[in-house]
């Protein structure tokens, strides 16, 4: 019954100790090939050969049998809570304490997806990707179907959150084509939706973030239909349509009590009103927003690098300075290699008064930085700095081809 995971679980578990194939057979006594037909599910020899490979690496054959259920119920359960958008300590609980069994019981299949899923979800900058979607690659053979869809699905977003885009759609088409339950379309549609409205192409982005929607509402999963809602009043800034977007993201904040959403989803939705006022030039609006959040948002907003971005910007465009510049500080201590940075350098040299030959360049820099990455509200921003100093030095020839670039953007 179990063969398959029994192969997988001693393949990831050898790869986890960094012991070769060759390496472990030596040390049991058994041949390569016949070690590598046990590890593909192909072989399961007899009883005590097992036994021998699970001690080879320091696992107990019988516990590790006896969990495999117990590990597939627990790793379903906290799929089920994180698709739910249940609150982050539920989801930390449940992930570490799989994660410590695992430990003891031999990583599986199931544990390393959950933990890919976990990661792509709640954006875990400094979690090692690609070494586990390598590792992974290398039980495929072995996995269902659902595991597979869950694979590719999750390596395509975590390709979207590196900005390789085209790599992104790809997998994300292969996880469609490996269907499983709506909950799971739902979740492709939706992250498809995501992409495209980055690429700006919003007549797809809006036709994918719709269709979660629905289907999430017919699941009565309410906070993921209220993020797809979130994205798709953020389609509505990509086009202009500031008014309809800023009355979806109130709409939203009306509701979210009702909800007990995470304070990190209740943040998202008020950092997109944020953007939202810098989108439609109304900057004092934006301190408006700002002081209507309460101040457990503005502690957690306080702590995330968007935020900060969206207040220098918004503190320079109402020449306060002294604290754009505090800002200013805050940003560059994240210590992020980030297509923003040459932004807030802007900020700083504009600030400063430095020469107009590096308020150029710099401009022109984040430009190139944030067109290749297709960050479409942003290159409209620095398109808007850029005429504005043109049009401070009287170069209408330069201005005119940057009102051009302007007046051409997909939306």
């Amino acid at each position: 019954m179990f063969e398959n995971q029994i192969g997988a679980i001693i393949r990831l578990n050898r790869i986890q100790q960094n012991m070769s194939i060759r390496a472990l057979a030596e040390t049991v006594g058994i041949e390569y090939s016949q070690l590598s037909k046990i590890e593909r599910g192909l072989e399961f020899s007899n009883k005590l050969t097992i036994e021998s490979i699970f001690d080879a690496l320091d696992l107990n054959y019988q516990v590790t049998i006896d969990y495999i259920p117990i590990c597939a119920h627990k790793v379903k359960r906290l799929y089920h809570d994180m698709l739910y958008r249940k609150q982050k300590k539920i989801i930390t609980d449940q992930l570490n304490e799989i994660n410590s069994e695992a430990h003891t019981n031999g990583i599986s299949t199931p544990v390393l997806l959950i933990n890919l899923m976990h990661a792509v979800l709640y954006t875990e900058t400094e979690f090692p990707y690609e070494s586990l979607l390598s590792i992974l690659k290398k039980v495929e053979d072995s996995m269902s179907s659902f595991q597979k869809q869950l694979f590719y699905q999750y390596s395509g977003f975590y390709h979207y959150l590196k900005r390789d885009i085209e790599q992104a759609l790809n997998y994300l088409e292969i996880a469609e084509t490996l269907y499983t339950n709506d909950s799971s379309s739902a979740m492709i549609a939706y992250q498809k939706g995501i992409i495209y409205s980055y690429r700006g192409e919003t007549f797809e982005a809006y036709e994918h973030l719709n269709k979660a929607k629905y289907i999430f509402e017919q699941h009565h999963n309410y906070i993921r239909s209220i993020i797809c809602s979130v994205s798709l009043a953020n389609v509505f800034l990509l086009v202009e349509r500031f008014d309809k977007a800023m009355e979806m993201y109130q709409e939203l904040l009306n509701i979210y009590d009702g909800l007990l959403m995470d304070i990190e989803d209740v943040s998202m939705i008020c950092s997109s009103m944020l953007l939202g006022a810098l989108m439609v030039n109304d900057f004092n609006q934006f301190f408006k927003i700002e002081k209507k959040f309460d101040k457990e948002v503005i502690d957690h907003l306080n702590h995330n690098i968007n935020y900060i971005f969206y207040r220098i910007i918004a503190l320079y465009q109402t020449k306060q300075y002294k604290e754009c510049l505090l800002y200013i500080e805050r940003f560059e201590a994240f210590n992020l290699n980030l297509p923003r940075n040459h932004l807030i350098e802007y900020y700083k040299l504009k600030i400063n008064a430095a020469s107009q030959k590096r308020l150029y360049g710099t401009l022109k820099l984040n430009l190139k930085t944030l067109d290749k990455r297709h960050d479409y509200n942003f290159v409209k921003l620095v398109l808007k700095l850029i005429i504005k100093e043109y049009e401070a030095s009287k170069d209408y020839e330069t201005l005119y081809q940057y009102a051009m670039k302007l007046s051409q953007l997909k939306w």
